[in-house]
């Protein structure tokens, strides 16, 4: 919209009393911006995020052409105000997540393909929790929803589902922004939400500095990537590939089932793999072959006595070919992903944005005893083993061989 007048942004944050000290903090980062406190109105009576989000959904400010609802635990990255600013004006009648969580069962995925795919933008799983950490609507949508939310008891407590539920019905696209404008606080929850597990971006911009015409040079109507994948493969737009203590799955969304979109289940790559296009004989070949040698040049040759090359199905090598799997499955989706010709893939953060999205997924999908017998270095190895896997991933299928199942 480059003739259009910029967006006027209404703030609320969502507070409660135990972040008193946060929330000042917290205004401070959003500056020009000036958010609206939104107290818990019950605090006392058991967690309830859902509880909140009624009034702050509902304090649209006059004038506003859209409506930011932020959580107490954020950290925005830098410039936070002119960054969102600009994304509003180029997806005005989206809802635009600033945050989706590094280990959600879809919805990570669908981040982590938008950045290794090149893209600025990732299109949300429809079936998924709309990320709530930190979501800009249009200004009407936001009070529909405040609405909305108000139609349910406080006790159904979580918000993201019903705000899903809403977008759905209202025919609103939830897209992420690649990378992220917050990051998770690192304190306890408040929602009871501890037990989760890993609560981190999936890729921060705070940690990889991109310029502001990052995400105008992929804003059209069809900026997302769209997976193109031919037949036998049925699950063209249901699956992602996940990896989760330290062993990769392809976990299909099968509405039709009506199986919860989190149910702790996936299927093995090996078995389902030719499912999604891909051979799982090539995956192991392919480890063996490269980040073998790879591995064996840097390490010299065997010594008498030690442990075997990767490939062999035990202990440490076991792991590198899970997270190999994970990302040459990422790697080969998103090579097939239907670019637009201003994607900027090639642009010197691009690789940033791709070890950063590879990062958080080693973070939260490895054991902690596997994290723990590697080290820091270690784990930053499996990254690197991570992003050749992805390399060789999207080799296989630019060289025509990805497509076809075993």
């Amino acid at each position: 919209m480059p003739d259009a007048a910029p967006p006027e942004i209404s703030v609320a944050v969502m507070c409660h009393p135990a972040r008193r000290e946060g929330v000042a903090e917290l205004a401070a980062a959003l500056r020009p911006l000036r958010p609206r406190l939104v107290w818990d109105p019950d605090p006392d009576a058991g967690p309830s995020p859902l509880r909140t989000a009624k009034l702050a959904w509902s304090a649209v400010a006059p004038g506003a052409t859209h409506h930011l609802v932020l959580q107490d635990d954020v950290a925005p990255a830098p410039d936070f105000a002119d960054r969102l600013a600009a994304l509003v004006s180029l997806r005005d009648k989206d809802a635009i997540a600033l945050y989706v969580n590094g280990n959600s069962p879809h919805n990570s995925y669908h981040v982590r393909r938008a950045a290794v795919a090149g893209s600025a933008w990732a299109p949300l799983a429809p079936a998924e929790w709309v990320p709530t950490l930190g979501l800009v609507l249009p200004a009407g949508a936001a009070r529909g929803l405040g609405a909305h939310l108000r139609g349910y008891p406080d006790d159904f407590r979580d918000d993201d589902e019903l705000v899903a539920e809403y977008c759905r019905a209202e025919g609103i696209s939830v897209v992420a922004v690649v990378p992220h404008l917050l990051e998770h606080g690192t304190g306890p929850s408040i929602a009871g939400n501890d037990g989760h597990g890993h609560r981190r971006a999936t890729v921060f911009a705070g940690r990889v500095r991109v310029p502001p015409e990052r995400w105008a040079a992929d804003a059209g109507p069809d900026s997302c990537p769209v997976r193109h994948v031919p037949p036998p493969c049925p699950y063209s737009y249901s699956y992602s590939v996940e990896l989760v203590a330290s062993r990769c799955g392809i976990r299909v969304l099968r509405g039709f089932a009506g199986e919860p979109v989190e149910h702790p289940f996936s299927w093995g790559w090996r078995e389902w793999a030719p499912l999604v296009g891909a051979d799982p004989r090539r995956i192991t070949g392919s480890f063996r072959d490269r980040a073998g040698a790879a591995e064996a040049g840097a390490r010299g040759p065997r010594r008498h006595g030690e442990p075997g090359r990767p490939g062999v199905p035990g202990g440490a090598d076991r792991t590198r070919l899970e997270v190999w799997a994970a990302g040459y499955l990422l790697g080969l989706d998103a090579a097939r992903a239907a670019r637009p010709a201003a994607a900027v893939a090639d642009a010197p953060f691009a690789a940033e944005l791709r070890m950063e999205a590879l990062r958080s997924w080693i973070d939260s999908g490895i054991t902690e005893r596997d994290a723990s017998a590697l080290g820091e270095s270690g784990t930053e190895d499996l990254v690197r083993l991570c992003a050749r896997a992805v390399e060789s991933g999207a080799r296989e299928r630019n060289d025509g061989i990805g497509a076809r199942s075993a």
